[in-house]
């Protein structure tokens, strides 16, 4: 009995940690895309580095192939990002309607996540794996689109987020195309890679 209850304890260590690892992963390409892309090249942070996104998200779906794995992944930027957005943008610049707000980005990050696992699901399981993974990046980019442009126009004055706005909502037909497409191209890199290890 105790080497069964070894054996299942192992083997959530063994499921755990890889996703954790991938989420961890995120947020640092997150973290740094906001600080050089909103600091440096006059971009925005949610659209100009989505193809790094979706290949993390994306390659670790594919290598762990868990219902799940897509929110888990995500929750190191649903929890961490709650302070950081709570001090930059109420503690330092008072642009949320309110401080409460800033709790609105976890279960949008969330619900991201949650888009990936449900995409990968209900793909038609007689597809070749490459579409399943490239259908799986355009549903994140997708998903990613449409929920952070949904946070943006309703946790902020109108006027506060306009750098960002612009990409998102003036900005569509630039935008849009450009998250589904990069979505896309990043599930069959994902794809390409988890077949190499």
């Amino acid at each position: 009995m105790v080497n069964l209850t070894q054996s299942m304890k192992s083997r959530r260590a063994r499921i755990w940690l890889p996703i954790l690892g991938y989420g961890f992963l995120l947020f640092a390409i997150y973290g740094a895309a906001a600080f050089l892309v909103e600091l440096y090249s006059g971009g925005c942070m949610f659209v100009i580095p989505i193809y790094f996104y979706a290949l993390v998200i994306v390659l670790g779906k594919l290598r762990l192939l868990r219902f799940g794995t897509g929110l888990v992944m995500l929750l190191p930027i649903a929890i961490l990002g709650v302070p950081m957005d709570y001090i930059g943008d109420w503690v330092m610049k008072r642009n949320l309607i309110s401080p409460w707000y800033a709790l609105g980005w976890a279960p949008v990050f969330l619900a991201i996540g949650f888009a990936v696992d449900l995409v990968y699901r209900y793909a038609p399981a007689g597809w070749h794996p490459r579409w399943r993974a490239v259908t799986t990046g355009v549903g994140f980019g997708l998903a990613f689109y449409l929920l952070v442009l949904f946070a943006l126009t309703a946790f902020y004055p109108e006027t506060d987020q306009r750098w960002h706005l612009d990409y998102l909502q003036s900005g569509i037909y630039f935008t849009l195309p450009w998250m589904l497409v990069n979505g896309g191209f990043a599930g069959y890199t994902a794809y390409a890679i988890s077949r190499q290890g």
